[in-house]
């Protein structure tokens, strides 16, 4: 593809020889036209993304890179940043993942067997943190609380006896990320779903 100038477009893996889209590239990818090769960086988001070339000879780079666990591209180039990359549902579900993992192997190897003096302080503290702050008994079966609670094991681990204070957020802090959060994963879905009308509406 040439420029106003009559220069090829170049990216850091080769020349565009077209215009490609988000749709394009997928129904190649599917079709074989495309493949995925490793793409070199020092972000942990390319252990979930990839180069997409053009399966010939020379791998000519797309323009697009695309994960590999849903197959969904993404333009990109030199100049990109990887800010969307990780704002992705696979990128997100797969450090949560990791964490737990992480964390739940952390659990079965140090804690094996809790002293039954340890669990009825946690049973005090329980019922008190209900009263104290007027909260519902389940909540201490919540996934929600749970993750926190692992969350925080992993904070005691690594740093030790810490203040909560200056650990946790300010419920100002909490409400804005949930708002940031929300849009993210809003944005995302609206992308697949707009993906999937257009790919659908183009059979």
């Amino acid at each position: 593809m040439e420029d106003k100038s009559g220069s090829n477009f170049e990216c850091e893996a080769g020349i565009i020889p077209q215009v490609e889209t988000k749709i394009t590239v997928k129904k190649k990818l599917l079709s074989g036209e495309c493949i995925l090769i490793d793409k070199k960086g020092t972000s942990a988001v390319w252990k979930l993304f990839k180069n997409v070339v053009y399966n010939n000879d020379e791998n000519v780079f797309t323009g697009f890179v695309a994960c590999i666990k849903c197959k969904l591209p993404f333009k990109y180039s030199h100049i990109s940043d990887t800010s969307t990359l990780i704002r992705h549902k696979c990128v997100i579900v797969n450090t949560k993942d990791d964490a737990q993992t992480s964390l739940d192997s952390f659990v079965s190897k140090k804690l094996k067997t809790i002293p039954d003096k340890l669990k009825s302080e946690c049973i005090e503290k329980s019922v008190k943190f209900c009263i104290v702050d007027i909260r519902p008994l389940s909540i201490i079966d919540g996934s929600g609380f749970k993750e926190l609670g692992q969350f925080l094991m992993k904070v005691g681990h690594q740093y030790g006896d810490v203040d909560i204070n200056d650990l946790m957020p300010h419920p100002t802090t909490v409400s804005k990320n949930t708002i940031k959060m929300a849009e993210n994963h809003r944005n995302t879905l609206f992308e697949s779903i707009v993906l999937f009308i257009k790919t659908i509406a183009a059979l």
